[in-house]
């Protein structure tokens, strides 16, 4: 989760909490996080305010035939996103693949990416500018690919 790894900036997390939104999980996220120890340190003070979930099997199946090349933590964020799609629920997904993303367009699924949470967050008065001054330092020295465009928009 680049929100520990490359932003160093959990609060963003602690302000989706903050505001009551729900956080789910695919169980194929929590494996990936929790295989990395120092990812899995700093997840550890929020998992109980997430919701760890099982994929629906049709929906991971179909996607792991149809698209091959992405993670299966890809996939399990698109099944989720599938499902409350499909249950009219709310939600937003939230990948930083640009691959991943074009995928999500294509099945129609609402998504964001970690500069839009921060630039929702910013808009909301949630993180100062000189927080997202950080982020964007932090990102900018992390192997986080990104257009400089969409992370210029944290400190303009």
């Amino acid at each position: 989760m680049c929100i520990f790894q490359e932003a160093k900036f959990p609060n963003f997390l602690n302000n989706c909490i903050k505001r009551n939104y729900n956080l789910v999980i695919p169980q194929q996220v929590y494996n990936e996080i929790e295989i990395n120890r120092n990812t899995f340190s700093c997840f550890r003070e929020f998992i109980d305010f997430f919701t760890i979930e099982e994929c629906l099997n049709e929906h991971f199946d179909y996607l792991t035939r149809r698209y091959p090349t992405l993670h299966q933590g890809e996939i399990g964020v698109l099944s989720i996103g599938l499902e409350y799609n499909k249950c009219r629920n709310k939600y937003i997904c939230f990948l930083d693949d640009g691959h991943a993303r074009d995928i999500s367009k294509k099945l129609h699924l609402r998504t964001s990416g970690l500069i839009g949470l921060a630039l929702w967050e910013k808009e909301n008065g949630d993180i100062s500018q000189s927080e997202c001054e950080m982020v964007y330092h932090n990102i900018s020295k992390s192997n986080f690919r990104i257009k400089k465009e969409m992370l210029d928009k944290l400190i303009t």
